[in-house]
């Protein structure tokens, strides 16, 4: 049994935008993460991962003392179109300075490149329910 969480992207030049939904299809806010590169072309915190379909796991963050959801497809990194991104979080923060790389999830958009209202506390209970209650949980990145 899988549960999947949908981002749904819009790109744009300085960030790239999604709609977050819910394993039950609602509509839960944004997310937010730096801009789209070239296939095989990453900068280092500074690149939004590859469009595709990650397993969810929460694990400690040694920089954030927490547990936190963590994305992957090839042991614990996001590997893709010959570039590896290591330690891909899900978790608040407001706009691309925040994001290192990584999705940052909220209530509420800006309509620019601002989000806030973080959802991180309320999707990682979630997925740890989901698990706890033997589910498998994907994170599914894609186009609008």
């Amino acid at each position: 049994m899988v549960k999947f969480y949908i981002q749904e992207r819009a790109y744009f030049e300085n960030c790239t935008v999604s709609d977050l939904y819910d394993p039950d299809g609602v509509k839960i806010g944004h997310a937010l993460e730096d801009v789209a590169r070239p296939v095989g072309v990453k900068i280092a915190g500074q690149t939004c991962i590859p469009e595709g379909v990650y397993d969810v796991s929460i694990t400690m963050s040694s920089k954030y003392q927490k547990e936190m959801i963590q994305l992957s497809n090839v042991g614990r990194l996001v590997e893709r179109d010959g570039v590896s991104f290591q330690g891909v979080r899900v978790h608040g923060g407001n706009n691309v300075d925040d994001t290192e790389g990584c999705p940052l999830i909220a209530e509420h958009f800006d309509g620019d490149e601002t989000i806030w209202a973080s959802l991180s506390n309320q999707v990682t209970a979630d997925i740890i329910d989901y698990i706890e209650q033997g589910f498998r949980v994907k994170w599914i990145i894609t186009r609008k």
